[in-house]
């Protein structure tokens, strides 16, 4: 909504000139107010307490005030008469379609400009440092904050990251398809993009065709009207049942094997446990080998002595994995003894690391080592259980 209302509002300031630089100064106004006032959630959250759920709802709300009072009042075009607006763009200002004479002539350049976003910030996220840090904040702020990353900033970064996607997808709305800020602007589309996100479980690789499965739910919503009299809210309901059985199985995932089971079942189960731990061990002689390798000298002896209890511990595991069916009873106690072991080498490892951080051996390697370890020991944590 303030991203539709920048870009509608800085011809008002400045006049910006009708080409594509003046499209971009747009866009970038609109990304800009977006990107200031979530991060107010972000500043709110981390020096206030206030949670960023409820805040950035009531920011919403804030938004939608401050745009009707702007578009009613100061900035109304006296032609609009029965449905207030802003002063429309300039021709050269606006987005026009990717191929007028075609079937995607009703499709403009903004789906071009999002997948392309999506596809730099999966980039982003999974090969620079920046966006590692960001991930192990997400993970654990906690266990971030405990190994000297800024924390504050970071999720003050990420949260004004997230408004400037969404300012600029406002200013995307102005500039490509109502040509002005109006009444229309305000369709939820940000209510949207949540259900969109909690379906592609935050992964930006999976933003682009989900958002466009829900944007088929939202087009097909005057066709359900037409062509089987439904009304048009069915929609909605659709979308609200998505919502409710995605929210069930986050809540339902890895609870069903809890459910009592025949003895052969459980057998079966055991067995699994047996293998996945031999997988854990395997991981943390790998994670062994990369603290010793990635922490300075001074450090090699213990890195090198941890790597050999890894090592070990696997070797002791041994033969469970491949008699599982036949031993898996007489074995359930050794494995509640290495499950014991596990979690002490990673303890271990990640108090190595601190040690190291602490005694300045290789600066920046040892805190890259520390966060390595730490966001490995979170994606790895359940695995045992």
């Amino acid at each position: 909504v303030l991203g539709a209302l920048g870009c509608a509002g800085l011809p008002y300031l400045v006049p910006p000139t009708a080409d594509s630089t003046g499209t971009v100064l747009v866009l970038a106004a609109g990304a800009l107010l977006g990107a200031l006032w979530v991060a107010l959630a972000g500043a709110l959250r981390q020096w206030r307490g206030v949670n960023e759920t409820i805040s950035s709802l009531l920011l919403g709300y804030l938004a939608i005030a401050l745009f009707k009072h702007f578009v009613e009042g100061p900035m109304r075009d006296p032609a609009s008469l029965n449905k207030p607006s802003t002063r429309p763009l300039a021709e050269g200002l606006r987005i026009g379609p990717i191929a007028p004479d075609s079937l995607l002539g009703d499709v403009h350049w903004g789906l071009v400009i999002g997948v392309a976003l999506c596809v730099a910030t999966g980039l982003w996220l999974s090969f620079t440092a920046s966006g590692f840090a960001l991930k192990v904040v997400g993970g654990n702020a906690r266990a971030a904050r405990g190994v000297g990353l800024p924390t504050d900033r970071l999720i003050v970064l990420a949260c004004a990251l997230g408004g400037a996607a969404a300012g600029l997808a406002g200013a995307i709305e102005v500039a490509a398809v109502h040509t002005a800020a109006n009444a229309s602007v305000i369709a939820g589309l940000g209510y949207t993009g949540i259900l969109v996100s909690f379906v592609a479980r935050h992964n930006p690789w999976a933003i682009p065709p989900v958002a466009i499965l829900f944007g088929g739910f939202a087009a097909a919503g005057s066709l359900l009207q037409r062509r089987m009299g439904l009304p048009d809210a069915s929609v909605l309901v659709l979308q609200g049942f998505a919502f409710v059985f995605i929210l069930a199985a986050e809540a339902l995932r890895g609870r069903l094997f809890q459910l009592p089971m025949p003895g052969v079942a459980r057998r079966h189960l055991v067995a699994v446990g047996l293998d996945r731990l031999d997988a854990e061990l395997g991981f943390l002689v790998v994670l062994a080998d990369a603290i010793h390798q990635l922490i300075g000298c001074g450090h090699a002896r213990r890195a090198g002595q941890l790597r050999q209890d890894a090592r070990r511990l696997r070797v002791h595991l041994g033969g469970g994995v491949g008699e599982r069916h036949e031993r898996a009873h007489q074995r359930t106690l050794e494995l509640v003894e290495v499950v014991q072991h596990g979690a002490t080498l990673r303890s271990g490892a990640g108090t190595l690391c601190c040690s190291a951080q602490g005694h300045g051996a290789s600066g920046h390697r040892s805190t890259f080592a520390t966060g390595w370890v730490r966001e490995r020991h979170i994606r790895h944590s359940d695995r045992v259980a």
